[in-house]
C-alpha cells in the first residue's frame, strides 16, 4: 500500500511556506546553500543580537538550542516525504515516537495556523468582484444541494375497476380548464385510486406571491 500524507502534510514544504509569506526568494536560497548549519546559525544569532541592540542575557540559549533544533528537524522530515510514517524512517525513529514529537512541539497547531493564514491572506488578495463571484456561487451550490421539495398527491376516489378509475381521471383533466392539476392512477390493494395535487410549477407561483404580500 502506497504511503499518502493526510491532507494537513500533503501540500506541506518548509521552503514554499517562506516562500508565499515572502521571506525568502531563490537568490537567498542559493547563498542559504552555500552556507554550513553551523554558519547559518551563527548568522541567524547574531543579526539577533543585532536586531535586539545589544546581548539577549536570560535567553538559555543552550537550554532551549536542542528542542529548536528538533523542531525544525521533525518540520523538514515532514516537507521532504510522502507520510509521518516515512518522516519517522527517514530520522531512525518509530511512529509512536514521532508522533510524542509532533504533539510535543505542536507542529501539527502550527502548520495547520500557517495553512489558515495563507487562506486568509489569499481571500483578502482577490478583488471584490473575484469574491462575489465566489460568494454567488457558493450559495448557488447549496441552493442546488438542498433537498427537492416534495409536492402531496390527493386521494380523490377509489375504483373496483381500472377503466372506472381513468375515465374519472378524464373528468378531472376535462374540468380543469387552467391546467392547474396532475391527475394519477394508482393501483392499491383497496382498488384503483386517483389521485390529485396542484402542479408543482403552480404551487410555486402562488407561494412567492404570498411572499411578496
Amino acid at each position: 500500500m502506497k504511503n499518502k500524507k493526510s491532507n494537513l502534510y500533503r501540500e506541506y514544504s518548509g521552503i514554499k511556506s517562506l516562500k508565499e509569506k515572502g521571506k525568502i526568494d531563490k537568490n537567498f536560497l542559493s547563498k542559504v546553500d552555500n552556507l554550513s548549519l553551523e554558519e547559518l546559525i551563527i548568522v541567524k544569532l547574531e543579526l539577533s543580537i543585532r536586531s535586539a541592540g545589544g546581548y539577549l542575557y536570560g535567553l538559555q540559549i543552550l537550554r532551549n538550542l536542542d528542542n529548536l533544533v528538533k523542531e525544525s528537524v521533525y518540520r523538514f522530515a515532514l516537507s521532504v516525504t510522502r507520510s509521518r510514517m516515512e518522516a519517522s524512517r527517514l530520522l531512525g525513529t518509530d511512529i509512536k515516537t514521532f508522533d510524542k514529537r509532533l504533539n510535543k512541539f505542536k507542529i501539527k497547531e502550527k502548520i495547520r495556523k500557517e495553512k489558515l493564514d495563507k487562506e486568509e491572506d489569499m481571500w483578502y488578495n482577490i478583488s471584490y468582484y473575484k469574491r462575489y463571484y465566489i460568494f454567488i456561487n457558493f450559495y448557488k451550490g447549496k441552493e442546488m444541494n438542498k433537498e427537492k421539495k416534495v409536492y402531496l398527491w390527493n386521494n380523490a376516489a377509489v375504483y373496483k375497476t381500472y377503466q372506472e378509475a381513468w375515465d374519472k381521471r378524464k373528468e378531472y383533466l376535462n374540468e380543469d380548464t387552467m391546467a392547474r392539476l396532475d391527475v394519477k392512477i394508482s393501483k392499491q390493494a383497496k382498488g384503483f385510486v386517483v389521485k390529485v395535487r396542484t402542479k408543482p410549477e403552480v404551487q410555486e407561483k402562488e407561494l412567492n406571491k404570498k411572499k411578496k404580500k
